[in-house]
């Protein structure tokens, strides 16, 4: 299936969830946050979040720093 990840098409085979999305792109879960469809969505609910052909998923992760 094609996603919209942050802006750019990506073919994504192997996810139907958001959380199998993070855990397929290896990124670090802590601080970070998911609009799906042009909604939030808390770390609870990745797991439930099915994913289709031609969703739009952005991605933010939070740094500190000075």
């Amino acid at each position: 299936m094609k996603l919209q990840l942050n802006g750019e098409t990506q073919e994504v085979n192997d996810a139907a969830t958001l959380d199998e999305l993070v855990t397929r792109l290896g990124i670090e879960r802590q601080h970070l946050v998911i609009e799906h469809n042009g909604a939030i969505r808390t770390a609870e609910e990745w797991s439930a979040a099915a994913l289709q052909d031609g969703d739009v998923v952005e991605m933010v992760r939070f740094v500190g720093g000075g």
